[in-house]
């Protein structure tokens, strides 16, 4: 993931989060739920959430809210992401083993990220907390396709993938979500 957040100059650092902040302090929580209005016709509802925190010494000056946060600073960082989707399915092949179907639908994401460092201050009288949240929350459309194969008696293989897109006031970026399920 990366994401550039712009303070009050023209464009913020880049950063590369699993880099600087790792993957170690995670949690994601995933509810999916689809409602089958007849063979052809589904109502799919979806909710994630993913975040994470870290602390760590960073290897290079940080621009980020306006504040430069400088090389060598522990910087603690915490990002959340979360999805609430409702999507139209239309299944182009049903059958007894096998569905194939195309999804459009809306979703709301609200991504933020923080990051936070304190620093002596200028003079060496006390310390400085620079830094600070950045959040950007946008309904996206959503496409995708949904199969679902038959594999013998009460035995299934549940695969999706779907693609959200959002270019918003100097923000740019897409998610790719696939998800398979042996049931």
């Amino acid at each position: 993931l990366k994401i550039r957040v712009d303070g009050e100059s023209s464009e913020g650092t880049r950063v590369d989060w699993g880099n600087t902040f790792g993957d170690e302090d995670v949690t994601r929580f995933r509810l999916d739920g689809l409602w089958r209005v007849n063979d052809r016709h589904h109502v799919r509802v979806l909710f994630t959430d993913y975040s994470s925190s870290q602390t760590e010494t960073i290897g290079q000056d940080i621009e980020w809210q306006g504040d430069t946060i400088p090389i060598g600073a522990e910087v603690h960082g915490k990002q959340s992401f979360s999805i609430f989707e409702a999507a139209y399915e239309y299944a182009f092949v049903h059958s007894e083993k096998y569905e194939l179907a195309g999804s459009i639908g809306l979703h709301y994401t609200s991504f933020e990220a923080t990051l936070r460092a304190d620093v002596p201050a200028p003079g060496g009288a006390g310390t400085v907390s620079l830094g600070g949240p950045a959040k950007v929350e946008a309904p996206l459309p959503v496409v995708g396709a949904h199969g679902v194969w038959r594999m013998c008696g009460n035995f299934y293989f549940d695969a999706q993938a779907q693609f959200f897109k959002l270019s918003f006031d100097g923000y740019d970026g897409n998610i790719v979500n696939y998800r398979a399920a042996f049931t």
